[in-house]
């Protein structure tokens, strides 16, 4: 953000790069669903991130279901209207990748409401896609849980199980 051209504060660095087009990774997400046991809908989901002290507004509301077992979640996210209208502008609606960091609270079970966590930083993020559907999977696991924080890797994919997206590396804290 900035209040005039010499007051700059820096909240993010990235860098772009173009990679050669790969072949889509396909997952068979019936299979994956049936693995992952404990399943929260979605008023459960956001009652417990409520009760921990999240606010978010009902387009940011995206999960439906989650499947879950401790360290791998799977999550159906729902588009809303209003984003997907607006969709069109973007690679990823960042609305849509805040959807997909919600999944974090599912792959420890052990978190309680005095759990906090917020994203701190990201390893990258690879698009595979030009436009992504309104009707989106996110399949999360953990990759490190410890006192620092915890940090998980996601993939997104369409409804045939396509890989649309990573974000891999996500810090939260």
């Amino acid at each position: 953000s900035i209040d005039d051209k010499e007051n700059w504060e820096l909240h993010a660095v990235g860098r772009l790069m173009r990679t050669a087009p790969a072949d889509s990774q396909q997952i068979n997400l019936t299979a994956l669903r049936e693995r992952l046991t404990d399943h929260l809908d979605h008023a459960m989901y956001y009652r417990d991130m409520a009760d921990s002290g999240y606010q978010f507004g009902p387009n940011f509301k995206q999960l439906q279901n989650v499947w879950r077992v401790p360290g791998e979640a799977l999550a159906e996210i729902r588009v809303p209207q209003d984003i997907a209208s607006d969709q069109s502008r973007y690679r990823f609606h960042p609305a849509v990748l805040d959807a997909c960091l919600h999944l974090f609270r599912a792959l420890d079970p052990a978190l309680s409401v005095e759990d906090f966590l917020l994203p701190q930083s990201v390893r990258s993020v690879c698009i595979r896609s030009d436009k992504l559907p309104p009707h989106l999977w996110a399949h999360g696991r953990l990759v490190r849980n410890d006192r620092r924080g915890m940090v998980s890797d996601i993939s997104v994919y369409d409804d045939d199980g396509r890989m649309l997206a990573q974000i891999l590396g996500c810090c939260l804290e």
